[in-house]
């Protein structure tokens, strides 16, 4: 939990490479302890990394794996937030079709999840 907290602390402070080093052994430690449900979680930080260093299709790797592993462990809160960022990556790669499927995902979970719809800010 310590180095997931201190990759995003990197990731906030833009220091992405240092954050993805980090967030390698966090994962690590989480598979060695079988901590499942922080895979998802590290996943979607290292795709903000990734994504901060330009890196988008690896980005959109580690967004969907969050997104795939979140959804197998019923966390809807982490798909929610794995779909939010697909469709601002999308957007970043202007793929105008990618994210509005996104967003047409991102509309159909949060209904399902009883949430408020997206807001353009989002």
């Amino acid at each position: 939990m310590q180095s997931y907290n201190v990759g995003q602390a990197l990731v906030a402070g833009g220091r992405w490479s240092e954050a993805l080093d980090v967030l390698d052994a966090a994962a690590e430690a989480a598979r060695t302890a079988g901590d499942d449900p922080m895979l998802p979680r590290i996943e979607l930080v290292r795709a903000r990394a990734l994504g901060g260093r330009g890196e988008l299709d690896r980005a959109v790797a580690a967004a969907v794996a969050a997104a795939d592993g979140a959804a197998e462990l019923g966390q809807l809160a982490k798909v929610d937030q794995a779909l939010t960022l697909l469709a601002s990556l999308a957007e970043r790669a202007d793929e105008a079709p990618l994210r509005a499927a996104y967003e047409e995902k991102l509309r159909e979970l949060r209904e399902v999840m009883g949430l408020k719809p997206p807001s353009v800010a989002d």
